[in-house]
């Protein structure tokens, strides 16, 4: 159920499909060791390594190719996304009220939530509403060099083509909002940590091995 610092209280861990994500499996962790006392949001397919409290996806492509998929995730997962993007008439899907612009943090539900075209940062500011904290941000790579059809993600489940989209650019431009919004949760004394080696986030925020605080 979406609501205002319904979490308050309890750290939470964000999950997005960045290629660092197999090696954090590789080394041995297992991300459904969260799923028990830990507080998770997943972005997209996230759901393919754990069952989430809560997946959130804004593309409509995510929706149409794997609608099946999030039908058949547990119902303690509860899945979200913006007013605008499909899945309409579903009961396994909540919305909540969206706008594409906007840098603002969102104090409560009944704000617009700023998606920036980014579903990890739309989840970022859900975690802030829901009231997380610390938040720890996990396959939330944003490397220049991952602009590539078999590198920007941890699976190879989206159309290459659709891949192919995925530019320097644009993965430069999430990567500021990310900071944007990192350093507005910094200003309210909402601790945002890194638990991905390689994320260029590193320079920003403190790096931490998962397995040292599961």
């Amino acid at each position: 159920m979406l609501a205002t610092n319904i979490q308050a209280g309890k750290r939470g861990f964000l999950i997005g499909g960045g290629a660092s994500i197999n090696g954090i499996i590789e080394s041995g962790f297992d991300f459904k060791s969260l799923e028990e006392d830990e507080i998770t949001i997943g972005v997209n397919k996230a759901y393919k390594i754990l069952n989430p409290n809560y997946l959130l996806y804004q593309d409509d492509y995510i929706w149409e190719e794997f609608n099946e998929e999030l039908k058949a995730l547990p119902k303690t997962t509860e899945i979200i996304c913006p007013h605008y993007a499909h899945g309409s008439g579903d009961p396994r899907v909540t919305f909540f009220n969206a706008i594409m612009g906007t840098a603002n943090l969102p104090p409560t539900f009944n704000t617009p939530v700023g998606t920036k075209n980014n579903a990890g940062v739309t989840a970022l500011r859900i975690a802030y509403i829901l009231g997380l904290n610390p938040i720890y941000l996990i396959g939330i790579d944003l490397r220049p060099e991952d602009a590539h059809p078999d590198r920007f993600n941890f699976h190879k489940d989206y159309d290459k083509a659709r891949q192919a989209k995925v530019s320097k650019e644009k993965i430069a431009l999430f990567r500021k909002y990310f900071l944007e919004t990192i350093e507005e949760l910094e200003r309210v004394d909402v601790h945002v940590f890194s638990c991905s080696k390689v994320s260029t986030l590193n320079s920003h925020i403190p790096y931490i091995d998962i397995k040292n605080i599961i």
